[in-house]
């Protein structure tokens, strides 16, 4: 981020089209900022991140970077105490982190890792929520790790990419698009709880 020049920085990223590139460093910086201050979840409401954003407004990229790496150590500190935290946060830069790889050429995917960190966070999340609200048994094989059912008793299966269900799960694909995915069983009921929320 700090290698990108001032247009690239004010570039509006595809998939958070209200924000450009420095309003997604803003958000991180933030969240982490977030966090050593105490707030506790959820920590992803639009009020809060617009709250990031708007906070850094008037600062340059590089002074959220320097920001951002500064508080590094007190958040390593808070993460050796709360996997959770590690583990969510870890799959929101993921995400984020995708999101300008695909709109700017400066900036890589982020490592394979991080992205199956993301799926480690948010598959468990999608089979509660689809055996809870849905009564659907989802079991998910993303790259030849499955996580069985959570709950649930109509079957439902997806295979796929760890890049794609990421991508998928937090609104970066269109309905067409997760409908297209490998499913074995209807999913016509997840992907319209998915779709109308």
């Amino acid at each position: 981020m700090r290698s990108l020049s001032g247009d690239d920085v004010g570039h509006i990223v595809a998939s958070c089209p209200a924000w450009t590139a420095k309003d997604v460093l803003a958000h991180l910086s933030g969240l982490v900022s977030d966090i050593l201050a105490g707030v506790r979840p959820p920590l992803g409401t639009e009020e809060m991140t617009a709250r990031q954003v708007d906070e850094r407004r008037d600062l340059s990229h590089q002074a959220i970077c320097d920001e951002w790496v500064g508080n590094g150590p007190a958040i390593a500190d808070v993460f050796a105490d709360n996997g959770l935290y590690a583990l969510g946060l870890t799959a929101d830069l993921a995400v984020h982190v995708h999101d300008l790889a695909e709109s700017l050429d400066g900036i890589s995917a982020p490592p394979t890792e991080a992205t199956r960190a993301g799926c480690d966070r948010y598959v468990p999340l999608l089979q509660e929520r689809a055996a809870e609200h849905l009564d659907v048994a989802l079991s998910v094989d993303i790259d030849g790790q499955i996580w069985a059912p959570a709950g649930g008793t109509k079957p439902l299966a997806l295979a796929t990419t760890a890049v794609d269900f990421l991508r998928s799960v937090t609104g970066r694909r269109t309905r067409a698009q997760v409908e297209a995915m490998s499913w074995d069983g209807d999913s016509a009921d997840l992907l319209e709880a998915a779709f109308t929320q």
